[in-house]
């Protein structure tokens, strides 16, 4: 598996101050981070889709981050990614430039990631309007966890559009998704299942 990368792309911090300038005239918009503009991003054509997990860090609330990796027809990446936004765990969704694609097949700077077909023509706006449309762009974490179980309902609800017909690989993502893993991509503790704690859909309060 890939080493991780101090690379200044994986490592980006958004400063929350930002986020919640952003935030609040747009609580359920994506925040898009580009120096060609949202415009460019959210129209770009998506010639390959990754779910990637990152390595472990100390300072983390769950045993690993996960983070979605569109790779466009111009040879770059975007990252899809939950940020926490606040102390109170509100979040944004962040969209911005991705890691590298390795000749492995692998993602820089990932602890390991799988692929997922795309269909011909796809935009990473056909990954990001069924988010905003399902109301997954509004949501909070509770004591800062709750990331896995957002990326779990992202994989239910995107099974349903750009990854149809990809139900088998979805479920195994479901699965994945509740391991712990090292910074070598593999699981901490094999076969042992996690329960992935929920955060709060804000327009169900």
């Amino acid at each position: 598996m890939s080493q991780p990368s101090d690379d200044p792309v994986h490592r980006r911090v958004y400063p929350a101050a930002k986020l919640l300038a952003y935030r609040r005239p747009f609580a359920a918009s994506p925040f898009f981070s580009h120096d060609k503009g949202p415009t460019h991003m959210r129209t770009a054509k998506v010639t390959a889709s990754y779910v990637a997990v990152l390595p472990p860090e100390a300072t983390e609330s769950e045993p690993n981050l996960w983070i979605m990796v569109l790779k466009t027809g111009e040879q770059t990446t975007i990252k899809i990614e939950l940020k926490q936004a606040d102390p109170l765990g509100n979040t944004v969704v962040c969209c911005s430039d991705g890691p590298r694609v390795l000749e492995t097949g692998e993602l820089e700077g990932c602890a390991r990631s799988w692929a997922l077909a795309v269909k011909n023509g796809s935009v990473v706006d056909d990954w990001i309007d069924p988010l905003v449309e399902a109301g997954l762009t509004r949501y909070r974490l509770i004591r800062g966890i709750g990331f896995r179980w957002w990326m779990d309902c992202v994989l239910s609800q995107l099974r349903n559009s750009v990854w149809a017909g990809q139900h088998h690989e979805i479920n195994d993502l479901k699965i994945w998704i509740r391991l712990g893993w090292d910074m070598n991509g593999v699981p901490v503790y094999p076969g042992t299942m996690q329960t992935l704690e929920k955060g709060v859909w804000l327009e169900m309060e």
